[in-house]
């Protein structure tokens, strides 16, 4: 929890699941004002194609396809020569 002059704000991870999350405040306090604070929050999930790690599998999509590509060219070898 930080503080930036007379505003308090502090941030939050959700899990990493559909739902709505409720986040709740409740400051009692002998002498002062109850704080209570409700906040309902909803959170959706990204699909697997909105990611922008998606993009950056290129590197892996390319090796699978190198190794296919070797595969095919050792079994021609292994199979057509003496």
């Amino acid at each position: 929890m930080e503080r930036n002059g007379s505003t308090y704000f502090a941030k939050f991870r959700t899990p990493d699941q559909n739902g709505v999350f409720k986040f709740r405040i409740d400051y009692t306090r002998a002498g002062y004002s109850r704080i209570f604070i409700e906040e309902v929050a909803p959170n959706r999930i990204w699909r697997h194609d909105e990611h922008e790690r998606v993009f950056l599998a290129y590197a892996q999509y390319t090796s699978v396809w190198v190794t296919f590509i070797g595969t095919l060219i050792f079994s021609a070898y292994f199979l057509f020569t003496k």
